[in-house]
């Protein structure tokens, strides 16, 4: 694998704070990374943060209409070989199994070609993950070719003891180097 565009979402969910150091291990595989934060994830992680450990350029819910003639979303989903959401919380994966295009992040992946490889870490208090419509949707995204990274068992921020927090770094990149290399 060599500098494969890579297209790394983050929402708003505790397990961001992660980011960086997943963007710095990334780039390390040599992967070219873009990202995208939605609003909520930036309570939690800042543009600065992720620029200085990816190298790349970091896009947020104000950079939706950069160029009228080609929107934002659109360049991103074009420019993208793969695409991850780490953490990716109940709501954007509801809104990505729906096909609900609310706010930047969803409106890039919505718009990725059927080729690029997708993938999703949720991060997540235990019991939302179990909702049967959390599943469902999980279910649904991972029929529709998401490649589900599976949540570990621990200590979850909220307090609670339960599977819903976020995989590590090393499983999300080594999940990534092995898919690059088919």
């Amino acid at each position: 694998m060599t500098g494969e565009h890579l297209l790394l979402g983050v929402t708003g969910s505790i397990a961001a704070y992660r980011t960086p150091d997943l963007a710095a291990s990334l780039r390390r595989e040599d992967f070219e990374i873009k990202t995208v934060l939605t609003r909520a994830a930036e309570q939690f992680v800042t543009k600065t943060s992720i620029v200085s450990m990816s190298r790349g350029q970091v896009y947020n819910s104000k950079d939706a209409l950069t160029y009228v003639w080609h929107p934002t979303h659109i360049e991103l989903a074009d420019w993208a070989d793969i695409a991850l959401i780490a953490p990716a919380t109940a709501a954007t994966i509801g809104k990505l199994a729906c096909g609900i295009a609310g706010g930047l992040l969803c409106e890039t992946f919505l718009a990725l070609r059927p080729e690029v490889k997708k993938y999703l870490a949720p991060a997540m208090n235990g019991h939302m993950l179990n909702q049967l419509s959390v599943q469902r949707n999980l279910n649904q995204l991972s029929d529709d070719g998401y490649t589900i990274i599976q949540p570990r068992t621990g200590e979850l921020a909220c307090g609670y003891e339960g599977q819903g927090k976020i995989a590590s770094v090393k499983e999300i990149v080594t999940t990534l180097v092995i898919n690059t290399m088919d």
